[in-house]
């Protein structure tokens, strides 16, 4: 990957999936891009409008084992100011969507900062030609209601969230997750 803040490149020939951008002033918008080549040569280039982080914040795609799979979920934590236990949203998203960089351009993120609730943003499985989707698991081989469930374990656990106050919402395929779950 290579990786341009606005017209100027940032980082060349990155293989890792994290990476940090320091010294941004906080709460301006900054032009994004990502510019990729597979093993052909083939180029291709995505490019966002991202709001910077208040200090303390965290935006992130994380990967974990799940149910012994690897799974993704986008997350941000909003910032310093808020102590204690806090709030989950987790926003399931909707048949054929991808997560990121959704995340980044979103309401949720900046409502969770104003709100003080930790935002989380599961990726389903490619199911049917190709397209993520959730899928009760007497339809796949897979379980993502115990993604789920893990999921806002390992927040509860690590990240200070309130038990008491965990809330999921939908969209479309993911609105239909929530009904079930």
């Amino acid at each position: 990957y290579d990786v341009f803040l606005g017209d100027s490149l940032v980082c060349e020939d990155l293989r890792k999936r994290h990476f940090t951008f320091n010294n941004l002033d906080p709460n301006k918008t900054y032009q994004l891009s990502v510019l990729t080549r597979d093993r052909q040569g083939k180029e291709s280039m995505v490019t966002e409008n991202c709001i910077s982080l208040k200090s303390g914040a965290f935006l992130g795609l994380l990967s974990d084992y799940f149910d012994g799979r690897p799974r993704e979920y986008g997350i941000y934590e909003p910032s310093d100011k808020w102590e204690g236990k806090r709030p989950v949203v987790i926003y399931l998203h909707g048949h054929g969507h991808y997560i990121w960089p959704f995340m980044m351009e979103r309401y949720f993120p900046q409502k969770a900062e104003k709100e003080g609730f930790i935002f989380l943003m599961p990726q389903a499985f490619e199911a049917e030609q190709g397209q993520p989707a959730w899928q009760p698991e007497y339809y796949s081989n897979w379980n993502d209601f115990a993604f789920i469930d893990e999921l806002i374990e390992k927040m509860i656990n690590e990240n200070d969230a309130d038990r008491e106050r965990i809330y999921l919402s939908g969209f479309s395929n993911g609105g239909f997750m929530t009904y079930l779950t």
